[in-house]
Parts: structure tokens; sequence; C-alpha cells
């Protein structure tokens, strides 16, 4: 029975680091963090950026790899463009931090999981981004567990109490509060993340063996956990539609996948018109009276009139948008902000939409290069699972079909979620990276990319071969 070959040193901590990539991100937005505790995440992260730099080039095409970068870019520029002016309590430096933070987290998922040509270091890499979201879920359900807290301000003690009750929970006789997770601002990111990390290890428990199965049995138990504690409803009714759609759509409509994104400027509506036919029903399901009912999308729809009030009159800056918190630089928020009286500063609530959120912080720019990045991530995805059904090609792109879903009704994945724009680009960066077949000819429009040779292809032998050899 063959060794396995005993990982070196650099390979380990590349792998650690791309499992605590959307812990270490978290860390950065969170406040009680402290500025050198700031410093050491973003230390590390260069660390990890430098041992992963590649050897050779890097598997992807120019298209591929420039949706990413595009998008992130117009992220990070809208982070700048806020901390060149901030707004009080954000400070400039947060913002910095963030910027550079992002930055660093792309280069290292860029050089960790395009560069590897061998086929098991590929694979490796593939499992640790997947490991990512759901080890950030199990970490923050331990934290919780143990009574782990940040220094928090009184204002936030307060604004846990108004978190509303767990109707998920009190489905099953159990009566509490939602919870909020130590290593997450809010209940909906936190939620999301949950619900990723759900899909991820279903799959994978789902297609995998061994003790990769038993460890995925486990994710799906703590990210199902996490979903019922901070009731959230919406991500799990978008975990399910990703999964369903991955397992129970035909191969050859799996195609339509990659469209998914592009209907997020159109949800609003869509949400809004299924949560009015709903009936009686929707008082049943409201968890805060006097917050909006679940009719209108628990107070949703009004910040939706709101901000498409606003769009609806055309600006200079609609264009490039207003930077970071464009709801606050652009007014719009003081408009709904009264519908979160109950936080420290309701004007830095989103408005529920990545697509509405997205126009405001950069513009129709930024919202046409947020589609690109799904879009290309999705199909991608979707290529590399209908050429090699892996477990992992599975998981990847259930996960990103879900994280396209979220931003639904949802500023989400953006910065009221920073774990989630992290996982979105880890998982983004190992979505894009050419499929082994690549060097063959494209059997359609979008199985496009550049040949190349692998590690583990068989050497050419120096001798002519006959027929009798």
């Amino acid at each position: 029975m063959p060794l396995r070959r005993r990982l070196p040193l650099r390979e380990k901590v590349v792998c650690a680091l791309l499992v605590l990539s959307v812990s270490l991100g978290s860390l950065v937005n969170l406040s009680g963090v402290t500025t050198l505790q700031r410093s050491v995440v973003l230390v590390v992260l260069l660390v990890g950026t430098i041992l992963a730099l590649p050897g050779g080039h890097l598997q992807s095409t120019v298209g591929r790899a420039a949706a990413v970068l595009a998008f992130v870019a117009c992220t990070v520029v809208s982070y700048l463009r806020f901390a060149a002016n901030p707004i009080a309590p954000i400070s400039s430096r947060t913002m910095l931090g963030l910027a550079l933070m992002l930055t660093l987290v792309t280069a290292f998922a860029f050089c960790a999981l395009l560069a590897p040509a061998d086929a098991e270091v590929r694979r490796r890499r593939l499992r640790c981004a997947l490991f990512a979201p759901v080890s950030f879920a199990a970490l923050n359900l331990a934290l919780y567990i143990v009574g782990f807290h940040l220094p928090t301000a009184q204002s936030e003690i307060e604004q846990k109490a108004n978190n509303g009750s767990a109707q998920l929970l009190g489905l099953v006789g159990i009566h509490t509060a939602r919870v909020t997770f130590p290593l997450s601002p809010g209940l909906n990111g936190a939620g999301e993340a949950a619900a990723l990390a759900f899909v991820i290890c279903v799959v994978l428990a789902r297609r995998s063996r061994g003790g990769l199965r038993w460890v995925s049995l486990l994710g799906v138990l703590v990210g199902l956990a996490s979903v019922l504690l901070t009731d959230s409803r919406g991500p799990l009714a978008y975990a399910l539609g990703a999964l369903s759609i991955v397992i129970f759509l035909p191969r050859r409509a799996l195609r339509a996948v990659a469209i998914i994104p592009l209907v997020l400027p159109l949800t609003p509506a869509i949400i809004l018109f299924i949560v009015g036919h709903l009936g009686s029903v929707s008082e049943s399901l409201n968890r805060n009276a006097g917050k909006g009912s679940f009719s209108t999308a628990t107070g949703r729809s009004t910040i939706w009139s709101f901000v498409t009030q606003f769009l609806s009159h055309p600006h200079a800056e609609d264009l490039i948008g207003y930077g970071a918190y464009g709801q606050v630089r652009s007014g719009v928020a003081y408009q709904y902000a009264y519908l979160f009286s109950y936080k420290a500063h309701p004007a830095f609530t989103s408005v529920h939409n990545i697509a509405l959120q997205v126009i405001l912080d950069t513009g129709y720019i930024g919202l046409a290069l947020l589609l690109i990045f799904l879009v290309v991530a999705v199909n991608s995805a979707r290529i590399s699972y209908q050429r090699h059904s892996t477990p992992e090609s599975g998981a990847l792109l259930v996960a990103l079909i879900a994280l396209s879903l979220f931003g639904a009704s949802e500023a989400l994945p953006g910065l009221a979620g920073i774990y989630l724009l992290i996982a979105a680009i880890v998982l983004a960066c190992a979505a894009v990276r050419l499929p082994p077949t690549a060097g063959a000819k494209p059997n359609s429009k979008g199985d496009t990319g550049l040949p190349y040779l692998t590690a583990d292809a068989p050497r050419m032998s120096p001798r002519p071969q006959t027929l009798a050899s």
C-alpha cells in the first residue's frame, strides 16, 4: 500500500489560510476589534499571498480573470471613495483596512487556486475553499455555545434585544429570540453564511465517501442549527432552491443557471408579487409587529419604493455611484431610517437588495460588473461540473447559485456581510480556473479556454513507438 506524501509546510499554511479566509476577513469589519488585531489579520493575509505565489502561469482565460478583478477593483474603489470623505461613525481607517483586506484576499485566492497544475493539489485546495464558509459557520456556533463575545457598546446590546423571535424553532416548541453570533455583526448575513455552509455540505455528504462524508454531515448539522438559531427563513428557502436546481434540473437545461444573477435587479418586484398573494398566511409569518408586515416583505417594500423613486430621477452620480454606503451619501436612507429606529445608526442599514445597493455604491457600471462577475463564476462552475461531476464541482456550483440568490432580498454578498463577499470571491476564483480538459476543442459557446498542459499528463517517450511494441 503506497504511503501518502507528507505535505510541505508551505502547502499546509496555504490550505489553512484558505479554510480560514472567511473567518479572518470578518474580523476586519467587527466592532470591538482593535487596530492592532486588524493589522495582524492583514499581515497574515499578506504572508499567505506571498507563500501562494505561483511558480508558473495562472490557469484561467483573460476574460474569466478580468471578470473577477474588475468587480473587486470597483468594490475597492467604492471603499476608498468613502474613506476619502468618511461619515461618522465609520472611520476612514476602517474603510482603508477593508479595501486592503479585499485586495489581499483576491490576490491570495488567485495564486492559491489558479496556479497548481497537479490534480491532487487542485482538488485539495478546492476542498479548502469550499470549507472556508463552513469553518466560519462552525467557529461562530462554537463561540456562541461557549459564551464568547467581543466588547460591544451598550447601543449594540440594546439592538440585539430587538431581534425578534425565532419562528422556525417555535414550530418545534422551542421559544427563544433570534441569535446574533459573535463574528457576525448582523442576523441576516450570519443566516446566509450558515445557509451557504449547509448547501455545500449537503452536496459533499450526498456524493462523497469516507472521512469527507462524515465531516460534511457534521457541517450539515452546523449549518442547519445556525440557520434555525438566526431564524433565517429567506436564506433557507434560497439554499433549498439552489439545491433543487442542481439536483433536479436536467443536465441539458443546466446551462440556464448562468442567467440567474441577471434576475437580481427584478427580484424586488418578484418578491412583492409572491408575498402579496399569500393571503392570511402573511400575518402568521410576520416576526416583528409594527416593523412592517410579511405581506410587504417585512418593510422591504417601503425601502425599495424610496430607492426606485430616487433612481427614477437621473443624477450624474448614477453612473459611478456615491461610494460605499451610497444610501447614506445619496440621502435616500434617511427616508426609510424610521423602520430601523431600534438601531444605533439606522441610516447605515442597507437597502436589502444587492442590485439596488450596488447601484448606489458603484453606479450602473458597478452593477454591470457585479452581474458579469456572478454570471462568469456560475457558468465556469457549471462547465466544470458538467465535465467532471465530482462532489467538489457540484458543491462549488450550488454554492455560487445560492450566493446569487441571496442578493434578492439582502444587500449580500457585499459590505453588509463582508464574510459573504470574501466567500464569493474565493469560490469565484476556484470556479474560473480552467478545467483539465480545456485544451480540447470547445463544443459550445460557453466552453472556451486556453490550452495548457497538466502536470499529471503522461510524458512523451523519446523513442518512436511501433504497433508491435
